[in-house]
C-alpha cells in the first residue's frame, strides 16, 4: 500500500513538473534549451574507463539522473553521453562507434538505451 501511494505520488509530482516546464518553455523557449554545458552543471560525472562494475553501473546511474535534471531530450542523451567518457572509455567507444557505422548503423539511430549496454 505505502508503495502505491508513493507510485502514486511521484507521478503527479512528475505531472506537474512537466506542465510548469511546457509553461516556462512556452514563455522562455530560448531558456529551456538543453545544451552540454548546462548537462554537465547538473553533476555529470565523466567516465575514465575502470573495468570495476560498481563504477560502470554508478556512472550510468549519475548521467540518467543528470538527464532527468536537465530534461534532456532524447535526441540529446547519445551525444551528452559520449562527450562524458574519457581515456580508456573514450578509446573503446571510438572502436565501437566504428564498428556500429561499418555495420550501417546511423549517428541518429544510436541511442542512449544501446550505449548503456
Amino acid at each position: 500500500m505505502i508503495n502505491t501511494v508513493m507510485d502514486e505520488l511521484v507521478s503527479v509530482i512528475y505531472k506537474r513538473h512537466r506542465v510548469m516546464w511546457a509553461d516556462l518553455e512556452a514563455v522562455w523557449p530560448w531558456a529551456c534549451k538543453v545544451t552540454f554545458m548546462k548537462f554537465y552543471a547538473c553533476g555529470s560525472p565523466c567516465f575514465m574507463g575502470k573495468r570495476e562494475p560498481i563504477i560502470s553501473i554508478r556512472w550510468i546511474v549519475d548521467v540518467g539522473s543528470a538527464f532527468l535534471t536537465d530534461f534532456c531530450p532524447a535526441e540529446a542523451k547519445f551525444r551528452f553521453a559520449a562527450c562524458l567518457l574519457l581515456d580508456e572509455a573514450r578509446f573503446w567507444w571510438c572502436d565501437v562507434f566504428l564498428g556500429l557505422e561499418l555495420m550501417g548503423f546511423e549517428n541518429s539511430n544510436t541511442s542512449y538505451v544501446y550505449m548503456q549496454t
